[in-house]
């Protein structure tokens, strides 16, 4: 028992180092056009959803078999609240068809960009979608 939670942690440990790996090349792959993105907690006001986003579609396999689903994925916001859909990762996905679900909809959404310094400025977003069965 004690090496099932042994391997469990460090199984963890390795998922989140490689979500931090990844946010981190993610952060600094900003070319001199596009400007460098930020982490939320650079910048005076961080990004955030504009009300009215459209939701992603519950792939329809899944809903058929009431199946949920969690999508974690991470994502540049740009200067005029827009993502920059080639900064796209998913970190976690339940399911292969809610990540693919998330992808489809993102370049719809819009988002308040981050400001810091009192200039609009690209930001690194990590977001949680979740996709749950009608009760």
């Amino acid at each position: 028992m004690r090496s099932s939670i042994c391997a469990a942690v460090l199984a963890t440990f390795a998922t989140a180092l490689t979500a931090s790996a990844q946010a981190a090349q993610l952060a600094s792959t900003g070319s001199a056009a596009n400007g460098q993105a930020y982490f939320e907690f650079q910048v005076e006001k961080p990004v955030s959803a504009r009300p009215g986003n459209p939701r992603a579609q519950y792939p329809d396999d899944l809903r058929a078999r009431s199946r949920g689903g969690d999508v974690t994925c991470q994502f540049v916001v740009d200067t005029a609240g827009k993502v920059d859909m080639a900064t796209f990762e998913v970190v976690k996905a339940s399911e292969a068809a809610y990540a693919a679900a998330v992808k489809r909809v993102l370049p719809q959404m819009r988002y308040f960009p981050a400001e810091e310094g009192g200039h609009k400025v690209r930001q690194l977003v990590e977001q949680d979608f979740r996709f749950a069965p009608a009760e």
